[in-house]
């Protein structure tokens, strides 16, 4: 809807104020119906990274029986026979403890 200015003729028609209302008719005037919508813009960057988690215990892996207390292992292997359970303490270090039935 337009916006109302006096007349010509009416009184202080040459205000600043008649010359804005003017200036906004030209802007402010009804318009058609809204087109559709544009096209979807390109993907923006990515985020930043967020933190490391915390670093959790090494798992347990079972391992071959080491054939003597310096065989290849590493801290986190295990291994086990009838007789025996061996615990990698080091590397290429294992100690051997005697199985023993809880009866």
């Amino acid at each position: 809807m337009p916006l109302n200015k006096p007349n010509y003729g009416d009184l202080n028609w040459h205000t600043p104020l008649n010359a804005a209302l003017d200036y906004l008719d030209a802007k402010v005037l009804p318009t058609g119906p809204t087109g559709p919508a544009g096209t979807t813009g390109p993907t923006g960057p990515a985020g930043a990274t967020g933190p490391t988690g915390a670093v959790g215990t090494p798992g347990v892996t079972v391992v071959a029986v080491p054939a003597t207390p310096t065989s290849t292992g590493v801290v986190g292997q295990i291994a086990f026979n009838s007789n025996h359970v061996y615990i990698a303490i080091g590397t290429n270090s294992w100690a051997r403890i005697n199985r023993d039935n809880w009866n």
